[in-house]
């Protein structure tokens, strides 16, 4: 497989995915932004070098869009302050309107801090609590305690936004 089939074959397993975590969690631009820089990052890497596909294209990806997320929100921190808006915090402005689950859920997913929305994202895609772990710089352990934390939660935002758990 030439070096385009190779990079072409990873972006069309892994694009959606990522784009999509990085759009939980920031708004549009940046998840945007952040997803082009994963992409040229994987590309460089496979002009650079004498690539071989990894075994688990996926995790190796999101191995990649955790380290440019981290760069990206240390450089924000470091040039504001910690004084900057990532999200977009106007999913829902009226309690009135929870009507719908599917904007309950956008809602509770919203009240979500960051590392949560991390786990239960990754865990969306597949991965397991050791795979998760040695993304984020967890145990598995450690990783199923920030899961299990993070599903709690959740379920108590969408109870908060009307949604019955049983």
């Amino acid at each position: 497989m030439n070096k385009r089939d190779q990079f072409n074959t990873i972006y069309n397993q892994c694009f959606n995915n990522v784009f999509s975590y990085f759009s939980a969690c920031f708004n549009s631009q940046i998840a945007e932004d952040l997803s082009q820089n994963v992409f040229m990052k994987i590309w460089k890497k496979i002009l650079e070098t004498d690539f071989t596909m990894p075994q688990k294209p996926m995790a190796w990806v999101f191995r990649i869009a955790l380290n440019i997320k981290n760069d990206f929100l240390r450089d924000k921190y470091k040039s504001t302050g910690g004084d900057f808006e990532i999200y977009d915090k106007d999913i829902l402005t009226d309690n009135s309107s929870v009507v719908d689950n599917g904007i309950a859920i956008e809602t509770a997913f919203s009240m979500l801090s960051f590392k949560e929305k991390e786990v239960l994202l990754l865990k969306s895609y597949g991965f397991n609590s050791k795979e998760i772990g040695d993304m984020i710089g967890l145990s598995a352990s450690g990783a199923r305690s920030r899961i299990s934390l993070a599903e709690s939660n959740f379920k108590k935002y969408l109870e908060k936004c009307g949604v019955k758990i049983e």
